[in-house]
């Protein structure tokens, strides 16, 4: 009899409903997508807050491992946009900001800044172009000090670099550190190892560099300080012999040589510390320093993403709030936590100061790092337009088959003319 009762009653409502035309509300979905697992596990927690607290809000995660660029313009092009993509802050994000692909969040930073209030400016500033903004820099910023080995500058009895250094130092400095133990003709220890992307900030940090830091559009491959700086590190390993040979700008190699004593510096991740062996985190081995320059102040060197909202996403606002979520202090600190390196909060660095970490100089030289001007690998510009460039540096600093000069003749014309249509987007 219970039973029929209730039944009774649930029929009656749902008669009600119809004949007064009200229906329940329907639940909206924000759809993110990302690359790699690891990011999904990291932005879990942020999606799952934020239905909480909007109920009516279901956020679905999708991974994309493979074809995530392609993918996405094919869900815009199909109808299908997703709400929400995390992309790195190059060539692909300004190029669908200036085709209006993205919906410039420029406006709606500035009406939030109070929460923005404690950000690096110079990570903030990757994401804007001509007071436009593609994205939301996510919080882990990828940063890239000097990493040198304390033992082995203590044996060379040479003071450690305390970041006012110029090239000649930074030369003088690899040559001590360079030692033929047996006197065979080749070294077993080197001062320099090339690593991933190690051949950039000698192009800035020599005053010419790959593109202007805050005008794409201006390209410096064939800025005479770019050729003196590719003529340099091409010295470092076939003139001077104090670079490691067939480095292959590999970071698995870097790791190798770095930990066996092979080289004494390299240019690593902020995060590096994690991957070293425990044998060299004792408080006298490693020791970080900004980057040799022959400028007055020196540009570090970064990576960095950022979320983007699609301009046919149809939530626009709850996307932009769920974004909040993914860059709050809460998600930062956690960052911090997991991974040891530097967020965009420069609030929350300063919270896990001092870090204890057994690195010399490591709170100084972070601190001073994200207040240098800073450069991004993240190139604005087509992937074949990157494809040539590395074959110009891997002809000049890898194989040493032409001189530098040379190459740039040879090369940049080729990257000037695949640019064309992408900088007359940006002249517009």
């Amino acid at each position: 009899m219970k039973r029929r009762y209730v039944l009774a009653m649930v029929m009656m409502g749902l008669l009600m409903l119809a004949i007064s035309g009200v229906t329940p509300a329907a639940q909206k979905t924000l759809t993110v997508m990302l690359v790699q697992d690891y990011d999904k596990v990291l932005w879990t927690p942020d999606a799952e807050q934020f239905m909480k607290d909007h109920p009516d809000v279901k956020v679905e995660i999708v991974l994309q491992p493979s074809g995530y660029t392609e993918k996405i313009l094919t869900m815009i092009a199909t109808g299908m946009a997703p709400d929400v993509i995390l992309e790195s802050c190059g060539g692909n994000m300004l190029e669908w900001l200036v085709d209006d692909v993205l919906l410039d969040v420029a406006p709606y930073i500035a009406r939030d800044a109070a929460f923005f209030k404690d950000w690096i400016p110079e990570y903030m500033m990757r994401s804007y172009y001509k007071g436009k903004s593609f994205g939301v820099v996510q919080p882990r910023a990828g940063l890239y000090p000097i990493w040198f080995n304390r033992r082995l500058y203590d044996a060379a009895g040479l003071p450690y670099p305390d970041g006012n250094w110029d090239f000649d130092t930074f030369r003088a400095h690899m040559r001590k550190l360079t030692v033929d133990r047996d006197s065979d003709g080749v070294p077993d220890q080197y001062g320099w190892h090339h690593s991933w992307k190690t051949w950039v900030p000698f192009l800035y940090n020599f005053g010419g560099g790959i593109q202007d830091p805050n005008d794409p559009s201006i390209i410096l491959l064939d800025h005479p300080k770019t050729v003196e700086a590719m003529t340099f590190m091409q010295n470092l390993e076939f003139v001077d012999r104090v670079a490691t040979p067939d480095h292959r700008f590999n970071s698995s190699r870097t790791l190798e040589a770095f930990a066996s004593g092979k080289a004494a510096v390299t240019l690593r991740s902020a995060t590096w510390y994690g991957s070293l062996p425990e044998s060299m985190k004792d408080g006298e081995t490693l020791g970080i320093a900004l980057l040799p320059s022959n400028l007055s102040t020196p540009y570090a060197m970064t990576t960095i993403s950022a979320f983007a909202i699609p301009k046919d996403s149809k939530n626009h606002d709850l996307a932009f709030e769920l974004i909040k979520y993914f860059v709050d202090e809460e998600t930062q600190r956690r960052c911090k936590v997991e991974n040891m390196g530097v967020v965009v909060n420069h609030k929350i660095n300063r919270e896990f100061f001092p870090s204890g970490l057994p690195v010399w100089n490591h709170d100084k030289v972070i601190t001073q790092s994200v207040m240098c001007p800073m450069f991004s690998v993240d190139y604005m510009m087509p992937d074949s337009a990157t494809d040539i460039m590395s074959a110009m540096i891997n002809a000049v600093v890898r194989d040493n088959e032409l001189p530098a000069k040379i190459a740039v003749d040879q090369y940049v014309p080729q990257i000037r003319e695949i640019m064309k249509d992408f900088l007359a987007k940006l002249a517009k």
